[in-house]
């Protein structure tokens, strides 16, 4: 399923969002985060290009969530040319 959902990106030129919602305080399982990286890194090993935002749906979700995105980010590898500005 992942594979398939790379290649339609890849082949309708669009991004994968990441979900910021994903690391927010730990909300999800240490093993589940691990296999959302894993496959966050193939997909940029592919050629996928990535955005993401606050996440922020509510009053009580993480504050600092873009500055957390952004050390998780380098400490996995993706670097400024991964991501597409959608607003530029």
């Amino acid at each position: 399923m992942n594979e398939q959902l790379c290649e339609e990106l890849l082949k309708y030129g669009k991004c994968a969002e990441i979900n910021i919602g994903m690391f927010q305080d730990n909300r999800s399982p240490e093993k589940v985060r691990h296999k959302y990286w894993r496959m966050l890194e193939d997909w940029r090993n592919a050629g996928v290009r990535f955005t993401f935002g606050n996440d922020l749906h509510a009053a009580h979700s993480c504050k600092n969530c873009l500055t957390l995105m952004e050390q998780l980010l380098e400490a996995h590898g993706f670097r400024e040319e991964h991501f597409k500005l959608l607003f530029a």
